[in-house]
């Protein structure tokens, strides 16, 4: 610790005095003029036509959804826990990123040839997409996935796996199953794991608070989960711009700005009135 006081004391010359923008300032600025805020009553319109454009607007927005959160907290091996109240949101060293609830522990393990964790509690993981496979060890068995997001519990023992995209394999001592998508694995004695197929996943996901994160998600799966988190439906008119891929971190942020970034990383037209969210090319 004192080295790294020492470190950051030098750094703060090299850092400036001016804060960041806030969300508000960087909206005004990709706004083109004469567009007008959505309120609830009338559709906005809005087309995007530079890609170059779309990439850094949706890659500022994520920075500055991260560094809102202000539990944001990047390393590359390091052990986080939260307490009894305390939610965090860490991103680890390969760019996956995990919601920590409340008396929870992650602890980053050093492994070859795989990206591994330890936990103890709960979480939700939207894993970065790479070439080795993702391991995420618990007390009471593991979960491996390649590329996805699914929430994790471990209590008394007890582990619930629920996969809210891609598919993820549940160990429990020599009994191995497949989770796939919008279902969960259930290890509830030593060596016994099971699946159950019909899952709300609204209310098991409602402890995250207002948080959505995106990591490569088909933009069809993200509309998805726009329809639940809003309750608003979200509808794409064109099959081909389903299988566009989006990511992002938002955390206490209006569906208007949420949508806004979304559509300008895949360059389609949206529209926003009072019942729906229509997306096109």
């Amino acid at each position: 610790m004192p080295r790294l006081w020492k470190l950051t004391r030098s750094l703060r010359s090299e850092l400036k005095d001016e804060p960041p923008p806030t969300i508000e300032e960087l909206l005004l600025r990709a706004r083109p003029p004469g567009r007008r805020r959505f309120r609830g009553v009338a559709a906005t319109r809005l087309g995007f036509t530079a890609a170059a454009a779309a990439v850094v607007v949706a890659t500022a927005y994520s920075a500055l959804a991260w560094s809102r959160s202000r539990a944001a907290i990047r390393f590359e091996a390091a052990e986080f826990s939260t307490g009894p109240s305390e939610l965090a949101t860490v991103t680890l060293g390969d760019g996956t990123v995990v919601r920590l609830a409340p008396e929870s522990r992650l602890r980053v393990l050093p492994a070859a040839g795989e990206r591994a964790v330890w936990l103890a509690g709960q979480a939700y993981f939207a894993v970065a997409k790479r070439p080795t496979r993702f391991v995420v060890r618990t007390p009471a068995g593991e979960a491996v996935a390649l590329g996805t997001r699914f929430d994790l519990r471990v209590r008394h023992g007890e582990l619930e796996l629920l996969v809210v995209e891609g598919r993820v394999a549940l160990a429990a001592g020599d009994q191995r199953v497949e989770v796939g998508e919008r279902e969960m694995g259930r290890v509830s004695r030593p060596g016994t794991a099971v699946v159950v197929h019909s899952v709300d996943l609204g209310s098991r996901l409602r402890w995250m608070g207002d948080f959505l994160v995106f990591q490569s998600t088909p933009l069809g799966n993200a509309a998805m989960d726009l329809s639940e988190h809003y309750r608003v439906p979200v509808q794409i008119l064109d099959p081909t711009l389903e299988r566009e891929t989006v990511s992002g971190v938002f955390s206490n942020e209006p569906l208007e700005d949420v949508v806004k970034v979304l559509c300008r990383a895949v360059r389609a037209r949206c529209v926003i009135d009072q019942s729906r969210v229509t997306m096109e090319p």
